[in-house]
């Protein structure tokens, strides 16, 4: 396949998802701003190719500093209570205030990332999670930084996993109880 074959058919499916985010999921970006308490303006909202590259970034990123475990904080709890996760997550936004990041929730592939303080998206992050069905993955706009909250369930118990890398680990170091 040649390279205008491909970058056609590269917009058809990037179309094809834009469409199906108008049509499945009209109501994504409000139902967002719902759970965030905050109004999306249309400059908050990536598109999906710029959505698709930061994502990619974003998870090559976390795997590579695992290598680097100064630049690397991850933590377990048990799903219920949700309380002591959700109060650690506060928290790391609460260290993270100021910091500009995306998200990537719910069915992001097909309507985009959107811009968010991490600070306002894991102050809801139990809802945020509901919301998804299990991950809530935030990124630096540059994706050299990021989070991930993980739901998963491991011999019939469930457990949230946070894992945060980069310079937001740095950030975060003394806010997070170990």
């Amino acid at each position: 396949m040649d390279e205008s074959t491909h970058s056609r058919q590269r917009k058809l499916e990037l179309l094809v998802r834009q469409n199906r985010g108008k049509t499945d999921f009209k109501t994504y970006a409000e139902e967002l701003a719902g759970l965030l308490k905050l109004e999306i303006a249309d400059s908050d909202r990536l598109d999906l190719e710029a959505t698709d590259q930061l994502i990619a970034a974003h998870t090559k990123r976390c795997q590579e500093s695992k290598q680097q475990p100064q630049h690397y904080f991850q933590k377990t709890w048990t799903y219920e209570p949700t309380g002591a996760w959700s109060n650690e997550c506060a928290r790391t936004g609460d260290a993270l205030r100021g910091v500009t990041g995306v998200i990537f929730v719910g069915p992001y592939e097909y309507c985009g990332a959107i811009r968010v303080a991490p600070e306002r998206a894991l102050r809801v992050a139990p809802s945020l999670l509901k919301f998804d069905g299990n991950t809530l993955n935030l990124a630096a706009s540059d994706a050299y930084s990021g989070l991930y909250l993980d739901q998963f369930e491991e011999h019939s118990e469930w457990f949230v996993e946070l894992v945060v890398w980069g310079e937001w680990a740095k950030l975060i170091a003394p806010a997070i109880e170990v």
